[in-house]
């Protein structure tokens, strides 16, 4: 019986963590004014309301802390997407040229290279 407790009580936690993380990186959340148009059915009371609003609470002290733990941590490091984007693209490109000097040099532009340097030959 405590086991299934903790259980439920960890899925909450962690679901009450990622609508924090939602919430952080792209500023939804859920709808929990119970005067809006379209409320969560759940939270129509007030009391409901300010329970829901400790639980999102909850969630965003943990988040908190686990990011303040992967800053302090060195099993972490800080990477930028954009900079990951732009290396995938990289390294797709070099495949695809590789690619295409296997076949014969023929690539998108019809010669050897590929590039702005292939497209005048």
């Amino acid at each position: 019986m405590i086991g299934r407790i903790a259980h439920y009580t960890a899925d909450a936690v962690l679901i009450s963590t990622v609508l924090a993380g939602v919430k952080r990186h792209t500023g939804y959340t859920p709808n929990a004014d119970p005067n809006a148009p379209n409320p969560i059915p759940f939270v129509s009371g007030p009391n409901a309301s300010k329970y829901f609003g400790h639980y999102l609470g909850v969630g965003e002290y943990v988040y908190d802390h686990t990011v303040a733990y992967a800053h302090k941590s060195p099993y972490f490091k800080q990477t930028n997407p954009a900079l990951n984007l732009a290396e995938g693209a990289g390294h797709v490109a070099e495949k695809l040229r590789e690619e295409g000097m296997k076949k014969g040099g023929q690539w998108f532009w019809g010669s050897g290279g590929g590039g702005a340097e292939g497209k005048g030959k």
